[in-house]
């Protein structure tokens, strides 16, 4: 779905004000439950669980309401800079930071803010409106019914749980090295800073390697409707750019984005005891590599003859000279 085809009529404000609306309650009800569990003296990263566990099935009921899935969608980008800011409150509560541990925090809220804006208004630009939903839920719908299956086995069993928990819970544990992060801000930087300069450079480069990646698909798709019989758009494959080396540029700078701030909690002075936290951000990786790319994938092979060819020759994620990706990966 491109932004052309995108109507920004008065249907599509009202859906706006709309999923605004739902979301405006969610963060009311949601915060309201996080207060109560802070001021009783919950720790920090079980109070942000808490709260986060119930905005999701509060959208939910918004997505039940609406018989949309895709109501979620913007949920798992717009929590975490809250969630980082309740963090970041609890920390400072508590006691004084260094300047350095300023800086930090400064640098990851940067990083995140920047991902947040990034993703938000790719929504908006190619959300339609209320009827619009993913086509990856549509398909898993049609699924369900064919099997003669009641439709609240896809409601309460797909898409509560693999389309609004499951997420939920797997941005939540990236999001761990940030705790982490903001926990050890009162001792010296590691590296003498070095590993948080390393870390602010590789999120935000990750986040202009989605951006690129981003309007260069763009292009590509505006180019192929404006002139749909020239030879260089037949395939429907773009091939240029960021694309000419990662069949997936986009995907590949996700998980560079979660993976700075492993760095920013290394900078921080993490240790071994960390271990578990540190490593949240690999159910991400999982996530993307085994059941978002290969979706994906399998609905380009499905849809374009010329895609299987541009698989041998193009790497998955990691941007690497092309020819022979598969081994390299």
């Amino acid at each position: 779905m491109s932004a052309a085809d995108v109507r920004y009529d008065a249907r599509w404000q009202r859906s706006v004000r709309c999923v605004m609306r739902a979301y405006a309650l969610t963060a009311v009800l949601s915060a309201a439950l996080g207060t109560l569990l802070h001021f009783r003296g919950g720790h920090p990263v079980a109070v942000a669980l808490a709260a986060d566990g119930f905005a999701t099935l509060v959208v939910f009921a918004f997505s039940l309401e609406h018989g949309n899935t895709s109501l979620y969608d913007p949920y798992w980008h717009l929590a975490p800079p809250v969630i980082l800011a309740y963090w970041l409150y609890a920390r400072v509560s508590v006691g004084p930071m260094r300047a350095s541990a300023w800086a930090r925090c400064v640098a990851m809220s940067a990083v995140l803010g920047c991902w947040c804006l990034r993703l938000t208004y790719n929504w908006l630009r190619g959300w339609r409106g209320l009827e619009h939903e993913d086509w990856r839920y549509v398909k898993l719908r049609r699924a369900v019914r064919a099997r003669g299956w009641p439709d609240a086995a896809y409601w309460f069993g797909l898409s509560l749980v693999g389309y609004h928990l499951v997420p939920t819970a797997v941005v939540f544990f990236a999001m761990l090295p940030m705790a982490v992060a903001v926990a050890g801000c009162s001792a010296p930087p590691a590296a003498g800073g070095a590993l948080d300069a390393l870390a602010l450079v590789v999120g935000l480069g990750s986040v202009a390697v989605q951006a690129i990646a981003d309007e260069q698909l763009r292009a590509y798709r505006r180019a192929r409707a404006a002139s749909p019989n020239d030879a260089r758009f037949q395939s429907g494959v773009i091939d240029t750019g960021l694309w000419r080396y990662s069949r997936h540029p986009n995907y590949a700078g996700e998980i560079g984005h979660w993976s700075s701030f492993v760095l920013f909690a290394l900078g921080a002075g993490a240790g071994r005891e960390c271990a578990l936290a540190l490593a949240g951000w690999l159910p991400m990786v999982a996530l993307f590599a085994f059941v978002s790319v290969p979706l994906m994938e399998a609905e380009q092979a499905a849809a374009k003859p010329a895609y299987r060819s541009y698989q041998r020759e193009v790497s998955m994620l990691l941007p690497l000279p092309r020819g022979a990706p598969a081994s390299a990966e």
